[in-house]
């Protein structure tokens, strides 16, 4: 049985969100994309709502010290 996991993207740069899309997109049918956030507050929002197994975090996010 293939297990779906869904993936969050939280980085502050639309050409590097609209990248990591294409590639897990690309990757098949095991990865899904749960939503993306550009912000701190927008990244809470979206984890909340959408639970994802697997978050792709930019660690230099802008707002914040990092991880």
């Amino acid at each position: 049985m293939a297990v779906t996991l869904r993936v969050a993207i939280v980085h502050a740069h639309p050409l590097f969100r609209v990248g990591l899309r294409a590639a897990i997109s690309d990757h098949g049918r095991d990865l899904e994309i749960a939503g993306e956030a550009d912000s701190l507050e927008s990244a809470a929002a979206l984890l909340a709502g959408a639970r994802p197994e697997v978050v792709v975090l930019d660690s230099s996010l802008p707002g914040t010290g990092g991880l």
